[in-house]
């Protein structure tokens, strides 16, 4: 009893009429939009997950978000072809929403720089996958690239999320 009027308390000091309300109102925040909420103009952020964990998805959540919000939403990948990204937006229903994709093949971070020079302040790219931005000679090596992403997401206000995928034998034993 004290523990529910503890929390009642909590609730309405942030502006709730109760616990209940609160919990309810945060359950129907998704959380690609409390994601979203946390991320800043300049960000360049690391989502790594084994495969199939969802990483895919979430991020295409968090851009169906920004792009409900008015911002720029892009998606570039060198994973997905056109017809299977299109899939993928159908099975999880954010098909027809303000997402600019691109599943080129000249990916990198030279290409994310050009294609985005004129974006508007506060657009939100994700990069699907990380690794696959090197995997050509004629690209740089991933450290100048991401210093390329890092200056350009800084310099023009873009969030850019970059998606990695981890080799399902890492364990992270030994990990401090």
């Amino acid at each position: 009893v004290y523990k529910r009027q503890a929390l009642d308390r909590i609730a309405v000091q942030e502006g709730f009429q109760n616990w209940s309300h609160l919990a309810k109102r945060d359950a129907a925040t998704g959380r690609a939009a409390r994601l979203l909420a946390q991320l800043d103009p300049g960000d360049l952020v690391l989502i790594g997950a084994r495969p199939g964990e969802g990483k895919t998805v979430l991020a295409l959540e968090i851009l169906a978000e920004a792009a409900a919000a008015g911002q720029g939403a892009s998606f570039l990948t060198l994973e997905y072809s056109g017809e299977t990204l299109r899939d993928l937006l159908a099975e999880t229903g954010l098909e027809g929403r303000a997402i600019k994709v691109d599943t080129s093949d000249g990916i990198c971070a030279g290409h994310i720089v050009e294609t985005h020079a004129a974006a508007p302040t506060g657009g939100v790219i994700v990069i699907d996958y990380l690794q696959r931005l090197c995997e050509r000679r004629s690209t740089p090596d991933l450290d100048s690239q991401l210093a390329t992403l890092k200056a350009f997401a800084q310099a023009r206000g873009q969030t850019i999320i970059c998606l990695s995928q981890i080799d399902r034998r890492f364990d992270g034993a030994g990990l401090n």
